[in-house]
């Protein structure tokens, strides 16, 4: 992991590196895909629509199937916390893929929000899939200074004011913006 800030950036150490990697990540999470081979030409998986359900639909259009190579995976067998000031993630022991994800953002349209999912569970899947990124309108600018979401705009991204939701359609889901946290984690985790 080569940058956090505002996406994930990922490199192979040879000078090689991807950004906004997150999305297309969870996607793969999300239905099953643990070993694939994906070539993009440019430095940023493209944002779709800011959430992960364009990945799912393409990958749903070209299909899965099984290969003969060893899976890889990672069991949580005792907790594990990481705490970054105010911040933190907390891993434990449990059948299936659970997530409960708590954010609190100071800007009321935010605010405070909890879910808890099973994302082995259809319709939670669906719902943390769907889930768009999201920004405050006084971060747009500090973003665009450091050459990051350049692209961003109202058909790929909540962008809040205070208490308003700026898109026209408001939100896809009351908790759209613990969705997308969870989301991010879930690629960040894949």
């Amino acid at each position: 992991v080569l940058d956090t800030r505002r996406a994930t950036t990922i490199t192979n150490g040879r000078g090689a590196s991807i950004a906004t990697v997150e999305h297309v990540l969870a996607a793969l999470s999300l239905v099953g895909v643990d070993n694939v081979l994906i070539e993009i030409d440019g430095g940023e998986a493209p944002i779709l629509d800011g959430s992960a359900m364009g990945w799912i639909e393409a990958i749903e259009r070209a299909g899965l199937r099984r290969l003969a190579a060893p899976r890889c995976a990672l069991r949580v067998m005792s907790p594990v916390e990481v705490v970054d000031g105010d911040r933190f993630i907390r891993a434990e022991p449990a059948d299936g893929r659970l997530f409960d994800v708590a954010i609190e953002f100071e800007a009321a349209a935010i605010g405070a929000q909890r879910i808890s999912l099973d994302i082995d569970n259809a319709a939670d899947r669906r719902r943390v899939a769907s889930a768009r990124t999201f920004c405050r309108l006084s971060d747009v600018e500090p973003m665009l200074a450091l050459g990051l979401s350049v692209g961003g705009s109202l058909q790929n991204a909540v962008v809040v004011d205070g208490d308003r939701v700026l898109n026209p359609d408001g939100l896809r889901d009351p908790c759209e913006f613990a969705l997308h946290k969870a989301l991010d984690l879930i690629g960040d985790l894949a």
